[in-house]
């Protein structure tokens, strides 16, 4: 099977055409928002030793642009994630089941890295995560 490409996305090296938009505050607000992006990371099975990996493997496969609400371009900042113990807290709030009933919560240390998983997993996995979407019925679709 021959695979044709643009010029812009054979110089690029990925496909501009291919945009996610970057997780939004109001979407971060919402705890069925959250409780979607955990469960979607959770159901990947990765060992919170293996995360910080698989993070980095995950943006660097993408061959799309990240884009905010005014379609530009964005990059994501992985610094957020080169902390001590970030394992454990991969540990503690992806790779931890919730408790029935219990809602997630964002404490403020965590909004980038979930901002970040949530981004790199809507860009990686665009079916699996449509669902996220039902949390919020007025939140446009992704293209």
């Amino acid at each position: 099977m021959t695979s044709f490409a643009c010029v812009a996305c054979s110089t690029n090296g990925r496909c501009l055409r291919k945009s996610v938009r970057i997780v939004s505050d109001q979407e971060l607000a919402d705890p069925q928002f959250l409780a979607g992006v955990r469960a979607t990371a959770r159901a990947l099975r990765v060992s919170p030793s293996d995360w910080l990996d698989r993070i980095y493997d995950f943006y660097r496969d993408f061959d799309g642009v990240i884009v905010d609400a005014k379609r530009n371009e964005v990059f994501l900042d992985l610094e957020v994630f080169e902390t001590d113990h970030i394992r454990e807290w991969f540990r503690d709030w992806i790779c931890k089941p919730m408790a029935e009933g219990v809602r997630p919560r964002l404490r403020g240390e965590s909004k980038e890295r979930i901002r970040i998983i949530a981004t790199i997993l809507r860009a990686q996995f665009p079916f699996d995560t449509i669902q996220w979407l039902a949390a919020n019925d007025n939140t446009p679709a992704p293209n």
